[in-house]
């Protein structure tokens, strides 16, 4: 039986079935949608297992940039320690406040 599959796929051109298309954008996937999405939104139904540490490693949070290394990072810690705690391990305070 696999013989005939196989005969069956070399005189069609190799060719299998047409690839499923992919999911409609949903409503509130617009512009600011990276931003604004709620934690624990169910991205990996469509974007896959990885989707979250793709973006959320790949890319530092908007309010990261040049001055946030001065007094802003350590307020922001206080308030929301476990936001930190997404990306940094419980120990990346100690690497430069020793």
């Amino acid at each position: 039986m696999r013989l005939i599959a196989c005969a069956l796929l070399i005189l069609t051109g190799c060719r299998g079935p047409a690839p499923a298309p992919p999911p409609a954008r949903p409503a509130d996937h617009d512009l600011p949608f990276p931003v604004d999405h709620a934690p624990g939104d169910d991205c990996a139904r469509c974007h896959g297992p990885d989707a979250c540490v793709r973006c959320h490693l790949e890319r530092a949070p908007r309010d990261h940039g040049p001055a946030f290394a001065g007094v802003a990072h350590g307020v922001a810690a206080r308030v929301d320690a476990a936001r930190c705690g997404a990306c940094h391990t419980a120990d990346a305070c100690a690497l430069c406040h020793r």
